[in-house]
């Protein structure tokens, strides 16, 4: 227990203790998008201290939330760590409407956006069996999104077989397209079957989608 904990026995006071701590909840966005190494965290996360991001490293994983990869292959999350998944989903689900709150010099990155769009999109239906990969080339960011039974999976990175289908663009196209600005999905360069490019844009329509359904 930190010094400074709520000192409560409370499950929420506790989680208060280990995740409250600033970046702390930014390290684990990292890693809901795949294992990373140190160099990767300065990179994704450069207004963190070295020393910072040591110590809140070395307490995730003394927690057991996160784990050492060997010594060069970085950290990852464990199984209970992978918990925070569905519940840091519902915390997307509440927030993107503050999206629209956007502030002049805000950083954006587009793989942080799309791990927030699979969030939003409930399973779809009548997907059984279907195992899709899209590869995303957004400026100088590569990532990808699985699609599998129904849901997606964004991860870090070009896939390591061939993609069912590419999309490609600006962040500044993506952004406006995911955000519903006038263009839409024309503003990125979309490769694909027709079931995957639905697929696809059902995906960067999630925002939309949600706001539907909360109309």
């Amino acid at each position: 227990m930190t010094s400074r904990s709520y000192r409560e026995l409370c499950p929420i006071a506790r989680t208060s203790d280990l995740l409250g701590e600033r970046w702390t909840v930014l390290i684990i966005r990292e890693l809901l998008l795949g294992p990373k190494r140190f160099s990767d965290f300065r990179e994704r996360l450069p207004s963190m201290g070295t020393n910072r991001l040591s110590e809140r490293l070395t307490t995730l994983c003394d927690a057991g939330v996160v784990e050492r990869l060997g010594r060069t292959e970085g950290y990852a999350l464990t199984p209970w760590g992978e918990g925070l998944r569905p519940i840091l989903f519902d915390i997307v689900r509440w927030g993107f409407p503050l999206l629209l709150q956007r502030e002049e010099g805000d950083a954006s990155r587009a793989e942080i956006i799309a791990l927030g769009l699979t969030a939003l999109l409930p399973p779809a239906a009548d997907a059984t069996g279907v195992r899709e990969t899209y590869a995303f080339s957004i400026d100088d960011e590569r990532f990808h999104v699985s699609f599998q039974e129904g849901r997606y999976r964004a991860a870090s990175g070009l896939p390591d077989a061939p993609a069912d289908g590419t999309v490609t663009g600006s962040i500044a196209a993506f952004l406006d397209t995911v955000m519903g600005g006038e263009g839409g999905a024309e503003q990125l360069q979309i490769v694909a079957d027709p079931a995957a490019r639905d697929r696809i844009l059902a995906l960067l329509g999630a925002p939309a989608a949600l706001a539907a359904a909360h109309a």
